[in-house]
């Protein structure tokens, strides 16, 4: 068996997930090509990101002020500035996306996945790989799951979005393969409260061998 961390779930993943971002935040059109972000910038950038996901997991979408108080200790918790990291949950809050996710009747932060598939072909040693991640925000409505994707990124770089596609279209076949219905795959910047959707990778739900 071969466990392979998913490239879009797994810590390490995540880490340079967030450190790209970092960089993504130093980016300045007038700045020298040799240009290199400092450290504290980068670590500033991956604090925030962990705090954004970590408020909103906390978050009760049903109840506006109560996120505002759990957005304001995880902001001190993290020592950041407690108005702009507030209102950058409230902005995520007031989504249409996260307005549907409060009306769902399921939902699941912090949704931990895995996927098996069989590699062998026809040989008679099985391959098993393995895929591991870790989806943001999953809700159900009735006719189905749909699956988000949470970004912190500042600034636009369309071969990192097409990679963060890539990422939450993969949850969404994850879920797909374990038997469930995806409905929907979504990206949300919670920095500007724009949410993009991705396409479905058509798949099978896998049956037990």
């Amino acid at each position: 068996i071969t466990l392979v961390p998913s490239r879009y779930g797994s810590d390490e993943e995540k880490e340079a997930e967030r450190k790209a971002a970092a960089a993504d935040d130093d980016d300045d059109d007038t700045a020298p090509a040799e240009y290199i972000p400092s450290a504290s910038s980068r670590d500033q950038a991956l604090k925030r990101g962990d705090a954004i996901h970590r408020a909103l997991a906390l978050a009760d979408l049903s109840d506006p002020e109560k996120t505002a108080n759990i957005a304001q200790r995880v902001a001190e918790e993290y020592k950041l500035d407690p108005v702009e990291f507030e209102n950058e949950i409230r902005r995520a809050l007031d989504t249409d996306l996260l307005r549907r996710a409060a009306r769902a009747d399921q939902r699941h932060f912090e949704l931990p996945l895995v996927r098996a598939v069989n590699n062998a072909n026809g040989a008679e040693t099985a391959q098993i790989t393995i895929t591991e991640g870790v989806a943001d925000l999953v809700f159900h409505e009735s006719d189905g799951w749909v699956v988000v994707d949470f970004k912190s990124d500042r600034g636009s770089d369309r071969e990192r979005d097409r990679r963060y596609k890539e990422q939450v279209q993969t949850y969404a076949t994850m879920l797909t393969a374990a038997g469930q219905t995806v409905k929907e795959a979504w990206l949300l910047y919670t920095h500007t409260g724009a949410a993009e959707q991705a396409p479905l990778v058509q798949t099978q739900p896998e049956t037990a061998q």
